[in-house]
Parts: structure tokens; sequence; C-alpha cells
């Protein structure tokens, strides 16, 4: 039942990530688009993963505010917020057990090459601070640099909280997937430390409904 109902929430974020492919269009969108391919070549999970987020970030952005330029940006960091894996190593990303200290210093660098391999093509510095610190944490204990929750980007505090949902909510080798309620409790207990909390609130308004008891994800 558990796996079902995750599936479910799965297959209706990657339909809404699909609805918005207009917003990476521009001259750069076949470079994106083939990216995008070559991720989903070496791992096709992370590619499913990175389509649910751009759904998760788009529905965080909307209830939040952001305008057609903000939320235009950070669709397109979603979508590319892992393309640094395509440089970590097959055996450690796919490792279905526990990772010692190297592997774990080798995945965490994803990011920073993300952005490396983005610069070129992005010169858009707001996009590319949004790949880079979607790993950082509100209260100064997270990677690449230790940012606090002023210091860290608006969308990377929103990518952050997305990226966490849908890892939580998703089969992995080494673990299995959380429930929904169970991984919005977590999101919850982490407000404050990990994630934004004003973010935290309205992600969980997106996907519990916003209080009228019909998650907007179904």
């Amino acid at each position: 039942m558990r796996q079902r109902e995750n599936r479910k929430y799965q297959l209706v974020l990657e339909e809404k990530a699909k609805e918005q492919t207009q917003l990476l269009e521009g001259a750069w969108v076949g470079s994106i688009r083939a990216l995008a391919e070559t991720l989903e070549a070496k791992d096709a999970y992370t590619y499913s993963h990175s389509q649910r987020v751009v759904g998760l970030c788009l529905m965080t952005a909307r209830k939040l505010g952001l305008n057609a330029d903000q939320t235009g940006k950070l669709a397109v960091a979603a979508q590319l917020h892992d393309i640094g894996k395509i440089g970590v190593r097959d055996a450690v990303l796919n490792k279905p057990s526990a990772l010692t200290p190297e592997e774990y210093q080798h995945i965490l660098s994803h990011f920073v090459l993300g952005e490396k391999i983005l610069r070129p093509m992005l010169r858009e510095e707001d996009g590319l601070a949004m790949v880079k610190h979607h790993h950082e944490r509100c209260d100064g204990r997270g990677f690449p640099d230790g940012l606090n929750r002023g210091q860290i980007p608006f969308g990377a505090r929103i990518l952050a909280v997305a990226d966490a949902y849908d890892a939580m909510t998703s089969e992995r080798p080494y673990r299995t997937a959380l429930p929904h309620q169970e991984a919005c409790a977590r999101l919850q207990q982490a407000a404050g430390s990990q994630f934004d909390p004003q973010i935290v609130e309205a992600f969980l308004d997106c996907v519990n409904g916003n209080g009228n008891g019909q998650s907007h994800l179904e």
C-alpha cells in the first residue's frame, strides 16, 4: 500500500514537471536536454527524481508568490540540481549499503561539480547558486560552504526541501521509502535547523492540500 501511494505521488509529479517544459525554452534548451539525457543514461533514478523535484519546487514557488522569472530559474536548477552525479562513481552512486567516509565525501562533491559543468552554459548566477547550495543547512552545518539561513539563496532553500521529500519517499537499494506522512513529519522536525521554516510550511500546505483535505498532488 505504502509503495503504491508513493508511486502515485511520483507519477503525478513527473506529469507536472512535463507540463512545465515551456519554462526551459531558450537558446540553451538543446544543451539542457542533452545534459538531462546524459544523466538519465547514467542513472535513471536520479533523472526521474529530478523530474519530480521540478514539480514540487514549482508548486512551492507558486505558494510563496515567486514571479515568473524566479520560477523559471528554479525550474532549470531543479531539473539539473544533481547533474554533478555524472562525475560520481557508479559503485558509490548505487551502493546498497552504508557509505564509507571517503565515499560520502566523494558523493558530496556532486553539487560543486554540477555548478562547474553548468557555468559555461547557463551563465546565470542565481541558477548556478541554487545547484551549488541545495545541500546547505539553515544552521550553517551544510555543504559545501557552511552557509546559514540568510546566506543561502532562496531558491536553494526551496530546492532543499523538495529534494529531501522526494528522496525520503523514493525506494532506494539501501533503504525503503518512507510514507508521505512520515516524510512530512521529518521535514517539520528539521524546520529551523536543516530547512527554512517558511518554506517547509508552504511546501506542506501544497502537498497536504492547504488544509482543505485534498492534496495538490492528487
